[in-house]
């Protein structure tokens, strides 16, 4: 789980945290991708889950 939202974030702060004006900007930036990497991989495996109907959670997201 840690590693689909580490990659996602990974791919996300750069394009972002380029546009930052302070420091704070970019550890804002950094922090919001990272949470919205394990939100998206995350929610996406319990929505394939879901429709799957398993309770197998962990082997889809890896």
């Amino acid at each position: 789980m840690a590693i689909g939202g580490a990659i996602l974030a990974s791919l996300m702060t750069p394009d972002l945290t380029r546009f930052s004006r302070s420091g704070k900007d970019s550890f804002a930036i950094t922090l919001l991708t990272i949470l919205a990497g394990k939100y998206d991989v995350n929610g996406l495996a319990i929505l394939i889950a879901k429709e799957l109907h398993t309770a197998d959670i962990i082997s889809i997201i890896t």
